[in-house]
């Protein structure tokens, strides 16, 4: 019987299993597919304090995987915009998703952990207990749900939930007019989320939409949305997913059962990002589940009590920032008399946190 037994090996499943493999730790880790970080899903925009938060700013520098730096988003409504925000230096870097989910699976496995690909899990039980596609029946003392945003294996779970799942759709091209190559681009041009156009270097830039309202025209949506920022456009590559806008689950945590990352809700509401809150949130179970494994708890719903404490009152805020805003962006006029304001409610050098959207709001209450 394995200690801790993670579905998905995602960013957020290397991660946590990486963290407790380096206690010592046996951590199996199952993945439906048969490679590492394909197919991919993620923009691969994160912030640096993000990165440095979860112990990763170096290890993404030193192997590579830096293929942007941006420092600064223009927003567009339909009629208005831009509304600039600007930094004196990078504070978010485009990386090679790919590439890091490989390098945190190849240093889970040396530090003696164990994965199989290819292997798909039908069935997970909160008594510890797996169905995988292969009539396997594994046992452990701990299961970690990081399949992803689906929660196909806990949807029948008490307090979860499927809100804000929005299908998402990229497209990486090359386009023959020019942006800015240290700026992106986020445009409400969709009732309940937004698109973005995120530079790439070298006139190649990752253009991309979620929403539910586009859903069966999604491809072209996008093509003409890159047309009319980029001009002509060659496609490079395309791919898709689902973007978790929506809150977090109310429970996460199921006798020996344990949720983290999308499957737990825990994304950035207003832009879905999950690369640095799935981070932090694993960090806090891998600790929960030591204690657990040690006796030193009776139980893993310490894990709910530390995140809620740690992180649920930002992302709370957050959330609430997203719903405003999709509530505002009903009413064209109503969006474009925000875009009116709030240059003059922001400024333009914008000290906040990248990552942690509630310190943009959080200052002027408190002024």
């Amino acid at each position: 019987m394995f200690d801790v037994v993670v579905v998905g090996a995602g960013f957020v499943g290397n991660f946590i299993g990486t963290e407790l493999a380096k206690k010592g730790y046996n951590v199996l880790i199952l993945e439906e597919h048969k490679r590492v970080g394909f197919p991919p899903h993620c923009a691969g925009l994160v912030g640096i304090t993000g990165l440095e938060r979860i112990g990763l700013r170096n290890k993404v520098r030193e192997n590579g995987l830096i293929i942007n730096k941006i420092r600064g988003a223009r927003f567009f409504s339909k009629k208005k915009g831009p509304i600039e925000i600007y930094y004196n230096e990078p504070v978010a870097w485009v990386i090679d998703r790919v590439k890091l989910d490989t390098m945190l699976h190849d240093e889970f496995l040396s530090h003696g952990g164990v994965s199989r690909l290819g292997v798909k899990v039908r069935k997970i039980s909160p008594d510890g207990k797996l169905l995988t596609s292969k009539g396997q029946l594994n046992n452990a003392h701990v299961i970690v749900d990081a399949e992803g945003a689906r929660r196909l294996l806990i949807r029948e779970f008490p307090g979860t939930h499927t809100k804000g799942l929005l299908p998402a759709l990229q497209i990486d091209v090359r386009g023959s007019e020019e942006l800015e190559d240290d700026f992106v681009e986020v445009h409400f041009n969709v009732p309940d989320f937004f698109s973005w156009i995120i530079p790439l270097g070298d006139r190649n830039y990752r253009v991309g939409v979620a929403s539910k309202h586009v859903n069966r025209n999604m491809f072209v949506f996008v093509k003409k949305f890159a047309r009319k920022r980029l001009g002509r456009i060659n496609v490079l590559k395309t791919f898709g997913g689902i973007v978790v806008s929506g809150p977090p689950l109310k429970k996460m945590v199921w006798k020996k059962v344990i949720a983290v990352g999308d499957a737990a809700g825990h994304t950035k509401p207003t832009t879905g990002g999950g690369v640095v809150f799935g981070g932090l949130s694993a960090k806090i179970a891998a600790e929960v589940i030591h204690h657990y494994l040690n006796s030193e708890v009776r139980s893993l719903h310490l894990y709910e009590r530390m995140w809620k404490r740690t992180i649920g009152t930002h992302l709370e805020i957050m959330l609430r920032m997203k719903q405003l805003l999709q509530f505002i962006s009903v009413s064209e006029r109503l969006i474009d008399f925000l875009f009116s304001i709030m240059p003059k409610y922001l400024g333009n050098n914008v000290k906040s946190d990248f990552d942690f959207h509630s310190t943009i709001i959080l200052p002027k209450i408190k002024t």
